[in-house]
């Protein structure tokens, strides 16, 4: 049968030909799930290929059908590459705690400064953690992160107010 009418009865959800355009794709997913190497980069593929065939346009050939797959599902893989570079830019590494500790400060009073900190937006959690507990200056983050010093205080400043209003201050 041609994939072109597999991929018809697909959309229109008779027997299971949704699993067979799956199972054709497979090797594709399975490829860019395992370049993606997270958990879950698999079933997003396949969710993504689900939500292709439910919208893909009538092509005239096979062939067609096979380019036009592949490029979603490539594009889907940068798409999700990029969104794993993003996060892990703004993450703040656990074994980066211990710059939390010092004489001054108990175990209770980290525990509720990284719970505060940890509620803040991504990219202001990151700048306050380099700030403050990395001693970073506003320069170096600057560097780091490509983007202006003005830029830097600007999310500081919105980080800290964001803290004020969450500690009543």
């Amino acid at each position: 049968m041609q994939l072109k009418t597999i991929i018809f009865y697909a959309q229109k959800r008779k027997g299971n030909y949704l699993e067979e355009v799956i199972s054709k794709f497979r090797f594709l997913v399975k490829k860019y799930a395992r370049l993606l190497n997270y958990e879950d980069a698999e079933s997003d593929l396949i969710l993504h290929l689900i939500e292709l065939i439910d919208k893909m346009p009538a092509l005239r050939q096979d062939n067609a059908y096979v380019s036009y797959i592949h490029k979603s599902i490539v594009n889907k893989y940068l798409y999700l590459k990029k969104r794993i570079y993003k996060n892990k830019l703004y993450e703040i590494p656990l074994e980066d705690i211990d710059y939390l500790l010092n004489e001054e400060k108990s175990m209770m009073d980290l525990f509720i400064c990284t719970d505060y900190v940890n509620k803040l937006p991504q990219k202001q959690k990151n700048i306050i953690y380099k700030l403050f507990f990395q001693q970073y200056s506003e320069i170096e983050i600057a560097k780091q992160l490509q983007i202006s010093k003005q830029a830097v205080n600007k999310t500081k400043k919105k980080a800290l107010c964001n803290l004020k209003e969450v500690l009543g201050a």
